[in-house]
């Protein structure tokens, strides 16, 4: 009964302790149920905030940053350690979805940049088509899958190799 997001869309973060709602980039968060938030206390803010987040305000900042002299730059927060973090937790989502068929909660070391929790035995399930018919007036989604090693899989979506033979500059 809530209306999600805002013109732009939206998403729902699902935790283990509850759910989180919010905008297009992360705006206005609401805890779900709503009425949760009349015990919510927002943490202070750590971070510095960019004035004009929408008008080309990170990439402004960057480009500053790369420009002001080293020993007295203020450090963008757009970062490398801090969107290195948020890229490989990207990266984790989009490799959830295509390990899904191991039907298990998954460990990540990121350190080492591997599940501590897939062996070799384990084997995806990975979609190559869908078919959709009818079987009486009754539909019917027909999936084949391939099957793949998931270690050897998982390895080569983590770390592709596709940068081999560059000349570093």
């Amino acid at each position: 009964g809530e209306k999600m997001g805002d013109e732009s869309g939206g998403c729902i973060f699902h935790g283990t302790r509850g759910k989180i709602m919010c905008g297009t980039y992360g705006m206005n968060p609401t805890l779900l149920p709503t009425k949760e938030m009349e015990h919510f206390q927002e943490p202070a803010r750590s971070i510095r905030r960019i004035s004009q987040p929408f008008e080309g305000g990170h990439e402004q900042e960057w480009v500053r940053a790369c420009k002001e002299p080293r020993e007295n730059r203020l450090e963008a927060t757009a970062n490398f350690e801090n969107s290195g973090r948020l890229s490989e937790l990207i990266a984790l989502g989009n490799l959830a979805v295509r390990v899904q068929s191991l039907h298990r909660k998954l460990s990540w070391d990121g350190p080492n940049m591997r599940f501590t929790n897939v062996h070799a035995s384990d084997i995806l399930q990975i979609p190559v088509k869908n078919t959709f018919e009818l079987n009486y007036g009754n539909p019917r989604l027909k999936r084949e899958a391939m099957e793949s090693q998931a270690q050897e899989s998982i390895e080569a979506w983590i770390r592709p190799t596709y940068r081999q033979g560059w000349e570093q500059i």
